[in-house]
């Protein structure tokens, strides 16, 4: 039985190994926070509510013309994967984590050809 969130040795020394090279450190931060607010821009460009963030990732949901399943189902068939609950409080939502700038452009691309498919 392990935790969800436990950390393995090696990731542990890759953090240790961070730590020790603070200016890579926060230049990954100034890029995943870019990229954060670059997928902010465009989702709610097409629509989307999004809770504003500080983390490394963002609380979507999407328009009215598509629920948060669809959209987490329909990004799942094209092997990207997201976040979603069916809980009361937060299934009109999905988590999306920042990922690559390539892995974020694939998502935008794919979130954009499913909100047009929804808006036919």
């Amino acid at each position: 039985v392990k935790d969800s969130y436990n950390v393995s040795r090696l990731s542990q020394v890759g953090a240790e190994a961070t730590l020790d090279d603070w200016d890579y450190f926060e230049a990954n931060c100034r890029k995943v926070c870019a990229t954060r607010q670059r997928v902010t821009d465009a989702l709610v460009k097409h629509g989307f509510f999004v809770y504003p963030s500080q983390t490394n990732f963002v609380f979507a949901r999407p328009p009215a013309s598509l629920t948060a399943r669809q959209w987490f189902e329909q990004l799942r068939e094209r092997r990207i994967l997201v976040r979603w609950w069916d809980a009361e409080r937060i299934r009109d939502f999905a988590r999306v984590t920042i990922g690559t700038d390539e892995e974020m452009d694939r998502f935008l691309e794919a979130t954009k050809v499913i909100c047009e498919q929804a808006q036919r």
